[in-house]
This record gives C-alpha cells, structure tokens and sequence, in this order.
C-alpha cells in the first residue's frame, strides 16, 4: 500500500471539561460555545513559505488548496498553526497552559513557541514542536477557558483540534539504468515520478555502499530533473570505473525511499561503447531507415543486417566489397533502399574505435508498406497570368511518375480531371517554374484546382485545394495578389509556435475575402512557412511579377524582427539568419517591393527582442551610448522605420506623409517586444484582432465595420487593432485612409472557436 506524509488537520468540536477528546461531539464544524457570542475561534496553515491556507471560517470548510484530497488538507509536519480570535487577546494569557499542543500517544503536554500578530493582536501562531511533528502520531491543540481577550471574554469550553500525522512519502522512481557512452562518461535515466519536484542522486564505488549523494557548487545536495532521453551524466570518469547508483524523488521537501541500485561501467579506453536507442523504420515498400544514439568516442559505425531475427547477419558493404563506414546523423544515419515490399529485415550496430568493434546493439527491426505509397504534392499554389490563363505550381514528390490535376468552378464542389484526346486522365509532369496550365478560362473567373501524384500506377491522396481568378479582359480591371510569409521554426529558444497558425488563419480569410467595387477574389494567394531571405525575396517577385499599375498587392509576415542599435535599421528576420547580412532590412524590403506595379498593401507582425541604443535631447540617435531603450521606445522604432521605408521613397518626413493619397504603399504593422510576448502559441495577438476585425471568428459582423457599409477601410482595421492590442504598439500609414482592406461575404472560420482574449 503507497504510503503517504500528510498533515491532515480534522477539525472536531469536542465539548470536554478535560483535556480528553469526545468522541459523541457531532456539532458542525467551526461552531463553538462560549462565554460570550462575540467571542469564537477559528485556525487555519501557514505553509512553509508563509502563505495562508484558511480551514475553518464560520461554519465551513473553505478556500482548501491544491494539496487537498477528499476535503482533508495534506501537509508536511513543519506547518505553523495560526489561530484567529473574534477580539484581541490579553497577552498575559496567551502562554503554553492556555495555548497548547497535546501527544495523544504519550498524553504528554508540549511546549510550542506562541506568537502574537504584529497588526492584529486577535491572532496567535502556533509553531510546530521542536523537530516537526513525529509521523505516525496523533496531537491536539487545546484552548482553554483561561484564554482571555482584553475585554475579559473567554470560551465556554475548551477547544480542541485534532491532528494526526501520516507518512507522505512520494514514490520512488522506478525502472533506474545507467550505462556507459565514453571511457569517461556514465548517464542515468529513470521512470518520471508524478509531481515530484526534483530527484537526489547518490552513488558509490561497491554495491554495498557506503551511497554518497551528489551535491552542487553550494555544497548543498544536487537537485536533477527529469529528461526523456535521459536524466543525469557522470564526467570525468577514469576508463574501467565501475559505479553504482540509487535515486529519490523530492516533493515539497520530503524524500522518497531509495530506488532500486543500478550500475555502469566505462570501457578501458581500447574499447568503445556500444550503440543504444537503435531504431529502425519503413518509409515506402522498398525503404527502411535507422537511428541510434550518438557513441561520443566512436571513429565511425558498421551495420550488420539478416531476413530473420536468429539468423546470419551480414554487413554492409561498400563498391569494393570492404565493410562499410558509416557516420552518425542526428535524424537517421541508414537508408536501406534495396527492400522489396512487405518485407521484414533485422539489423544491429556497432560502434568502432581504432578499428576495435564494440560489442553488438540490440537486434532492431522494420517491415516495408506492403503496397506502394505517395505523398500527395505539398506547397502547391496558382497565380492567373492573364484573362484566361492559370499556371498551377507544386513540390517535387520523390516517387512520382507524373500528376493527375483536378478542377472545378466552387472551392467545395465537384472536381473532374484534365483529361487526354482519348479521354484518359492526363498525365502531367513536375517543371521548376511550372507544373500545369489550363488556358481555357473565363476572363475574371476563379478556378479551383487539386492534384494527385501517381507512380507504379497508384495514386496519392489529394494535396490541399488552390485557386486563381484570371483578370477581366478590359484593361481597366483590378487583379489582386496575395503572399503569406510565416517564419516559425527558428533555432532554439528563438522558435515561434504562432506564425504557422497566423499562415493558415490569414490564407482561409484571404480565400474568402472580396476586393474592390466588384467584389473581387485574389487571383492568387501564396502561403509560404519558414523561408530564408533569398526565398522571400524570390516569392516576392514570382508572386507580384505580373502586377500591372491597376492591381493591389498584399504582403503579409509573421515571425521574428529587430533593430540594429547603432543604426535604428528595422529588420524582418528570415530563416537560418546568422548575421545581420541574413536578415531583410525594411530598405530591402521596399526596394523588392518598388518593383512591383500598382499598390502594395505591407502586413507586418514581427516579434523582435533586444537593442540598446541613446537618443539625445533633440531626437537623433547617439550612436556609442550605453543607455538603455525600453521596449516602448524599441516598438516606435521598428514602426517608424517600417513607415520611413513604406511611406515616401522620396524621404518626405512622416508628418507629411500622413495626409498624402497617392503613396504606392498602405502599411500597417505590429512590432513585437519580446520573442514570445506576443506569440499565443496559435497565433500573435496582432494577427487574431486582424482577423477579429474582419469577422473571421464571428460570422454576425466585421468588428472594424464602424459604419456598417460591408466595407473594412485601412483606418477602420487600423482603430479596431489600435484599441485591442495591448502587447505592442500598431502603427499605420497612411493615417485617416479609406483605401478599402476587405469587403467580406460569409467568413467565419473553422477555427472560430478559439478564444484568444483569455
């Protein structure tokens, strides 16, 4: 039976006349007798940090904590009690004959230290006794008659609380190894106990001990913590140690028993580590791959494989028939392509060092699919080049023969294929610049298109829905384009979970969305995650390439951006970026950007952190200050850079531009001051109360709609964000403009359930 430490307090009323506790005494708990109605009792913890936990107010149980179960308060035997009278005490009385704890066991009356509040002299709190509370006893606490307040008040009756005192012990952890990876270097894993805070370490050089536990540069014992892979390493160890270890886990301060003793041993340093974590996998009918853990000391690897687990196992060779050498790779390290379908082979590694094997991994096994399988094509996309003509884009998929395409005239009707002068499914081919063009549209239409891939005669599923609406035969039409840029999977603790739900978000609103006084579509919308600099400046180009003066652009980005100090330069942050020469300056930006004919609509949601810069009296920067900015100083920065590149490439000031009409550029942009400040997880906040605005998560209104004419202007979405975005500081130019963003018919999104206020 698990065992438990607690300190479960029972609050029972006994009406006594001794110090004996009355078992027959079923009043409510809370309710007390005594001389005087004014004057009553009521206790609760303080825990080890000093924080109130109320238990008894009133009549009830109440406000009772997380460490509560089954409406009994589990504690650790160091609480404090704190008792809280209904009038201030005459301190004369509050001694240990009146205020006492009681050793039910030994009936032996205990000396506690009583203090008095400072600020209310109705409260008394009760230390625990010397050493805590003994596990596996009961105590009461006992007030007596002779407790007085300074109006001379008492109870009727003494008062009596119970407690009792149980073992709370967590668990300890289970399933403890160890193993060697180096001549020098042991490393311990073990099962993750729940709720455990931390866990000890102890080791020795024998089984029997004596167990020395870890302690840190403080001298005070190690705290590990729990990893999947594993959780503690041993360095600097001499070659053919052998060592032995046991673990505790900690919760709120009290120790597990030991685990279960566990050893390793480094190789000498002839030999070399055997490989772990060998895993193996099937990608198609004819591909398996396979993993191992890193060997830190290892030269290089050999393979060996067999068709039966028991059976001969045979190595890789190379061209020459010698052994192969192969290295380790952190997502896989083998590709065994000569398999044929639904078959199972079995393989196992070893590591080598100065030509010496180790011994042998775990046997470690894959089956091939048992029929052919593709991936249906991915980043596919479709742009209209004229007034009747869709060129259609998508990935290479490796195992493809050729394509099938899909069209049809609604997102959600049905799709027939392009078909061949025999009435067969067409069979296109992958091209770099484009895969498929149907020129057999209307002049302003919108054409919906899927494609399959298809080799050794199966097909794949369908890749995700594209379209593109062709341009209206008179000259005088506008065509909108779209690019949506979304930069997550940055290095390390740089990663932004947001800007691939902001991707996804922003394409389903631009799907829907209608423009301008026909209620156009976008001829084509170009979503895009996680590009480098040369592959946003390429999109776009590609994207916008055949805007003519009449058309509107729009570019939107989410990920990271910054400013460099010394020069108050903005930048977005592309993918892979290591110097500043890898970022996109605002100036690189708009000058991609002043390529492209007719109005460009800059969506910017860049988180950014960082920069150190002075401004002097006048507002110029002082280039070689150390004073710091902070980030409200830092968010008017980046906008205002953003704004001087967008707003005039003549150099005309800001106040000026804010009431010109006739500016190629419409911008607005959030600049975000810490890496995930603004980045929700699904989402930036700048970018929900976009779409917010637009109705994207309520189909009964566009939000930024204030005048209710079905029409969403640049400084209505501008005034909704404004007032809404509490993270950053929105920034628009043109200021006061009426340019029209969206005029939108039936938005609301599937993803309209998300609450992201809270």
């Amino acid at each position: 039976m698990k065992r438990k430490i607690s300190l479960i307090l029972i609050i029972i009323l006994l009406t006594i006349s001794s110090n004996m506790v009355n078992a027959n005494d079923n009043r409510p708990l809370g309710i007390k007798k005594s001389g005087d109605p004014s004057f009553d009792v009521s206790i609760d913890y303080l825990n080890r940090n000093g924080a109130n936990v109320d238990i008894v107010k009133g009549n009830r149980i109440v406000d009772l904590s997380s460490r509560t179960k089954n409406g009994i308060l589990y504690c650790d035997k160091n609480h404090t009690l704190r008792i809280k009278m209904s009038l201030p005490l005459d301190k004369s009385t509050v001694n240990n004959n009146n205020i006492y704890l009681l050793n039910i066991s030994s009936n032996r009356k205990l000396t506690s230290i009583l203090t008095i509040d400072d600020n209310d002299e109705s409260i008394v709190y009760v230390k625990s006794p010397s050493g805590g509370y003994r596990v596996n006893e009961d105590y009461k606490l006992v007030i007596t008659t002779d407790l007085y307040s300074k109006t001379r008040r008492n109870l009727k009756e003494n008062y009596t609380t119970l407690i009792s005192i149980v073992d709370d012990k967590p668990d300890a952890p289970s399933n403890v190894d160890a193993w060697d990876v180096s001549s020098s270097k042991i490393k311990l894993a073990w099962d993750k106990v729940e709720d455990a805070d931390y866990y000890y370490i102890y080791d020795s050089k024998s089984y029997d001990g004596p167990y020395t536990p870890w302690y840190d540069k403080n001298k005070e014992k190690f705290k590990a913590n729990w990893g999947n892979d594993y959780c503690a390493s041993v360095y600097n160890l001499q070659p053919d140690t052998d060592r032995y270890y046991k673990v505790t886990s900690v919760k709120d301060g009290i120790e597990s028993d030991f685990s279960n003793i566990v050893s390793a041993k480094t190789p000498s340093y002839s030999e070399v580590s055997t490989p772990r974590n060998v895993q193996a996998w099937a990608v198609s009918d004819t591909e398996i791959r396979l993993y191992w853990d890193e060997v830190e000391d290892a030269d290089y690897y050999n393979i060996y494989y067999s068709d039966k687990l028991n059976g001969t196992y045979y190595p890789f060779v190379d061209k020459d028939d010698n052994i192969a050498k192969f290295n380790w790779y952190s997502d896989y390290s083998l590709i065994d392509d000569q398999c044929n379908p639904n078959e199972t082979w079995y393989y196992k590694v070893v590591a080598v060092k100065h030509g010496k094997e180790s011994d042998a991994s775990e046997v470690t096994y894959a089956k091939t699919f048992s029929t052919f399988t593709l991936t249906p094509p991915s980043k596919i996309k479709a742009w209209a080049i004229n007034d009747s003509t869709i060129r259609v884009y998508w990935d290479k998929v490796s195992n493809a023969e050729y394509y099938h395409v899909y069209y049809s005239d609604e997102y959600d009707g049905k799709y027939y294929p392009f078909l061949n002068d025999s009435d067969d499914l067409y069979k296109f081919y992958w091209s770099e610049d484009y895969c498929f063009e149907d020129p057999y549209n209307e002049p302003n239409s919108t054409t919906y298109y899927k494609v399959k891939s298809v080799g050794k005669g199966i097909a794949s599923d369908f890749s995700d829905i594209v379209f593109a609406t062709t341009s209206n035969s008179s000259n005088d039409d506008v065509t909108y384009r779209s690019l949506i840029v979304g930069n997550s999977n940055y290095e390390g603790d740089e990663y932004l979970s947001g800007p691939q739900y902001d991707v996804e978000n922003m394409r389903e609103l631009f799907i829907k969305a209608k423009l301008g006084q026909m209620d156009s579509s976008f001829s084509s919308i170009n979503d895009q995650m996680d590009l480098n600099k040369s592959q946003i400046l390429r999109e776009i180009s590609n994207t916008f390439k055949d805007a003519d003066y009449d058309d509107v652009s729009y570019f939107y980005f989410s990920g990271h951006g910054t400013v460099d100090p010394r020069t108050n330069t903005a930048y977005i942050v592309p993918l892979d970026a290591t110097y500043q020469k890898d970022y996109i300056s605002v100036h690189e930006l708009e000058a991609a950007l002043s390529n492209i004919r007719g109005t460009k609509v800059v969506i910017i949601d860049a988180c950014f952190s960082g920069g150190f810069i002075d401004k002097s009296s006048d507002g110029e920067t002082t280039e070689g200050s150390s004073k710091e900015i902070n980030l409200e100083d830092m968010h008017q920065i980046f906008n205002e850079e953003v704004e001087k590149a967008f707003g005039d490439s003549n150099g005309m000031e800001i106040k000026q531009r804010a009431y010109l009409n006739s500016n190629q550029y419409k911008v607005l942009t959030s600049a975000n001051g810490g890496e995930t400040s603004l980045d929700f997880g699904y989402g930036g906040e700048f970018t929900l109360y976009f779409l917010e605005a637009c109705g994207f998560f309520d189909d009964d209104r566009m939000q930024a709609d204030y005048n209710g004419n079905n029409i969403i202007s640049l400084d209505e979405i501008y005034t909704y964000c404004e007032k809404n975005v509490r993270g950053s500081q929105v920034q628009v130019f043109p200021k006061y403009s009426d340019f029209e963003i969206f005029s939108l018919v039936n938005i609301k999104s599937k993803n309209s359930h998300v609450d992201f206020k809270k």
